[in-house]
């Protein structure tokens, strides 16, 4: 286990709310279950471990993320706009669905829907509103799953580094099951040679790959192992938004810009990426990717 950095924690500290020995409990406890996890060969006891690990981080910080609920609608109100032309009019499923914000954020925004669905382990708790009554929620593991339904679009963010490779299989099947031919499926995952993207930000923050994730992320990923596992179980037609963290504005701005995957699959190791991750600014990687994928099931 990496030492932390009181600076670190500080920063997170006050951009969460959560006090500073709750997020270096956490890190120790997610540490040692990222350990036991990837070293567990039986599923029974791997789905132990997640469940153990999930309501033990869940305890520890709802009693301050009264209002994070709220919070997060802004941030999901973003991501509904660059990816609307994939919702609108169509059967929707969030799988891992958390706190069940976009599914909320959906319903409130006028965009047109036929189903809006929710599935994670624990059923997300909504404000008792008109927008809340059209959310259908499943309560079920996320890894070996099935659904009343299948959809034509889905949402999966900052879900897949959760699962370790191992169960990867189970997860993607269930994925695939859950789509119709023709379905959409968003992924957003932070990448593996821009992290870490979890509690091992304690350790090192900058984003340059140098610290491999050691907590809740699992799986960390990049474009080219997403796209390689995703056409196993029928998934392909692969584009992506704009990757890069620091053009989130631009991204508001031509919501609908799309490239093929494989474009960003050719660069993201490249010399040239290795080069521009070396730029930093207020110490972390101005240039930092995370794998965002459009995938469409066609068998």
């Amino acid at each position: 286990m990496q030492l932390i950095n009181k600076e670190n924690s500080e920063f997170y500290s006050s951009k969460t709310g959560l006090p500073i020995h709750v997020l270096e409990e956490m890190y120790v406890s997610e540490s040692k279950f990222h350990e036991e996890i990837l070293a567990e060969n039986d599923f029974d006891r791997r789905t132990a471990l997640y469940e153990y690990i999930y309501t033990k981080s869940a305890k520890a910080t709802a009693p301050y993320l009264k209002e994070y609920f709220f919070d997060l609608i802004d941030a999901k109100k973003l991501i509904l706009n660059i990816y609307k032309k994939e919702f609108e009019g169509k059967s929707i499923i969030d799988i891992g669905c958390g706190s069940g914000a976009f599914l909320y954020v959906v319903a409130q925004s006028g965009l047109s829907y036929k189903t809006l669905y929710g599935l994670d382990v624990k059923a997300p708790t909504f404000p008792k509103d008109a927008f809340s009554e059209n959310i259908k929620t499943i309560q079920s593991s996320i890894i070996k799953f099935s659904v009343p339904q299948q959809f034509e679009a889905a949402m999966l963010d900052n879900v897949y580094e959760h699962i370790v490779p191992a169960d990867k299989a189970f997860f993607l099947k269930s994925l695939s099951d859950s789509l119709v031919i023709g379905g959409k499926l968003v992924l957003i995952i932070p990448s593996r040679l821009f992290g870490p993207a979890d509690w091992t930000l304690l350790v090192d923050r900058t984003f340059s790959g140098n610290l491999e994730a050691t907590c809740l992320h699992v799986d960390e990923t990049t474009f080219k192992e997403t796209m390689d596992n995703l056409e196993k179980y029928g998934f392909g037609n692969f584009k992506s938004p704009i990757p890069f963290i620091a053009l989130n504005p631009l991204k508001q701005i031509f919501p609908n810009f799309r490239l093929p995957s494989s474009f960003y699959a050719a660069i993201e190791d490249s010399w040239l990426m290795r080069l521009l991750k070396k730029i930093k600014f207020r110490g972390k990687s101005l240039f930092r990717m995370e794998v965002t994928i459009i995938a469409e099931k066609i068998k």
